[in-house]
């Protein structure tokens, strides 16, 4: 009976997790058991997996999360010795929201995790906490704010029913770049793709959204483009020439009165790409055609055009476009103004390659009025980051941090 029990006892500090701490913060130990919980939470949400190979790769991150989630919790402990008992109900109603309201389902993921409820608990808690410190250091700000956003409610009310325009630009270094801005120039003129070319060339941060800058009324447009007093229209390209940059703004789109354009008009258009090869644009075009014609009679629709990638149509490829009309390029949006569902237009070629498109599908675009709850919403999450971001560098430089076992 001794040695069964000696043998039990044995087998369960086997298997029993190894803790010990990693690192104190003020005094607050953070152990190797709220790492690996940390690490797992992390890997989970990035891969789906905990293996010990992913889990590697997290652990310093991880820890870096624990130290800013223990400073915070210290801080708010000082602002209010009970603030951990004052948020815990608000806090776990937040974690269950994620999980459909589930204990059921929040239960199946801290098993199927292999962690602790209150690792998953604390990042509510701690997001809580944090909302209240910045809350109380940051008060005057935040009147502040309560009066921007009124003001910023109170201009969008005023400017339902204006002219709005919707603008992209490319914006280019002005010293030795003067031949690079007359070749966009050119360019731009002969119909090419604005969004291409800003999300080529253009140095301002907007280049990824293809230049996009959003909406402007009249009063909010550059000078440069108002100071005559002319019509402004969807399509217009202006120059602007700066102190140090060059300036190319497009209006994409014009509301006129703040009423929703049709080229706002979001469109699903089917590509066929087909290679000319050594044959005669037209000869090819028109067999291209056939198939296309055939396939959209038999389906009745554009179901049955993914048909046209088997193996006897090499030189023919599909894709699908799903777009506003607006951000098209110019000669697309041309030439499907009139056209008509499950029709082929007229082909475009470009060097060697041609391109069918059949209009598959449109709908309208619906004007979605401003929500005041959410630009209140965003403006303060906008601020709450910014704020957030300087109260916890502030914190962490002020805090005695040690690390007392790094071999994790």
């Amino acid at each position: 009976m001794i040695g069964i029990l000696l043998i039990f006892l044995m087998c369960n500090q086997v298997n029993a997790k190894e803790n010990y701490i990693v690192a104190l913060v003020n005094n607050t130990p953070i152990t190797k058991i709220d790492l690996e919980d940390k690490a797992k939470l992390m890997s989970y949400s990035i891969k789906k997996n905990i293996s010990q190979k992913n889990l590697n790769n997290f652990f310093n991150q991880s820890l870096k999360s624990l130290i800013t989630d223990t400073l915070i919790r210290s801080e708010g402990l000082k602002f209010n010795k009970n603030i951990l008992n004052l948020v815990k109900d608000r806090a776990y109603s937040n974690l269950l929201s994620d999980y459909n309201g589930s204990e059921i389902l929040l239960n199946k993921f801290i098993q199927k995790l292999n962690i602790s409820k209150s690792m998953v608990l604390n990042k509510y808690e701690n997001e809580i906490i944090l909302g209240i410190l910045l809350q109380n250091k940051f008060e005057q700000q935040f009147e502040n704010l309560n009066q921007e956003i009124q003001e910023i409610i109170r201009l969008k009310e005023l400017e339902k029913n204006k002219d709005k325009f919707e603008l992209a630009e490319i914006v280019i270094p002005k010293k030795n770049n003067m031949e690079l801005f007359n070749k966009i120039k050119n360019a731009l003129n002969k119909d090419s793709n604005f969004s291409y070319i800003a999300k080529q060339v253009s140095i301002n941060p907007s280049a990824k959204k293809g230049g996009k800058i959003g909406w402007r009324t009249l009063e909010n447009l550059p000078v440069e483009i108002t100071s005559n007093n002319q019509l402004i229209n969807e399509g217009d390209i202006f120059h602007l020439i700066k102190n140090e940059t060059y300036r190319i703004i497009k209006i994409l789109v014009k509301r006129n009165q703040g009423k929703i354009s049709n080229i706002e008009d979001q469109i699903l258009l089917a590509v066929i790409n087909f290679k000319i090869n050594f044959g005669r644009k037209k000869a090819v075009y028109l067999i291209v055609k056939d198939k296309v014609d055939g396939l959209l009679k038999n389906n009745k629709g554009c179901n049955g055009l993914k048909n046209i990638n088997n193996n006897t149509n090499k030189d023919i490829t599909l894709r699908v476009i799903n777009s506003r009309i607006a951000d098209l390029d110019v000669n697309l949006q041309k030439k499907i103004n009139n056209l008509q569902l499950y029709k082929i237009m007229e082909p475009i070629y470009e060097g060697n390659e041609g391109y069918l498109y059949v209009l598959c599908d449109k709908a309208k675009s619906k004007l979605i009025d401003f929500n005041p709850d959410l630009i209140k919403k965003e403006l303060i999450d906008k601020r709450m980051s910014i704020l957030s971001s300087r109260y916890l560098k502030k914190i962490n430089q002020n805090a005695v941090i040690k690390i007392i076992n790094d071999k994790y």
